[in-house]
């Protein structure tokens, strides 16, 4: 079973169950502080398992913070 999450471009994205509440219990700033020290260990290449974490951690963000202006 997957979940889809559409955002406001309209890309559908695909989500594992067992991903599923994968940063639920960290806050904002730890997951920052997770973020920040990934950047530093950088750059990182595209489709890498650094680049990977960090877009899940800004995903994570955005939806720990209301998702901006979306």
């Amino acid at each position: 079973m997957e979940f889809l999450v559409n955002e406001k471009w309209g890309v559908k994205v695909a989500v594992s169950p067992k991903e599923k509440g994968k940063y639920k219990g960290k806050s904002v700033k730890e997951l920052r502080a997770q973020l920040t020290k990934l950047k530093a260990k950088g750059p990182h290449k595209k489709d890498s398992p650094g680049y990977e974490k960090m877009k899940e951690l800004n995903f994570a963000i955005r939806a720990k913070t209301g998702w901006g202006k979306v």
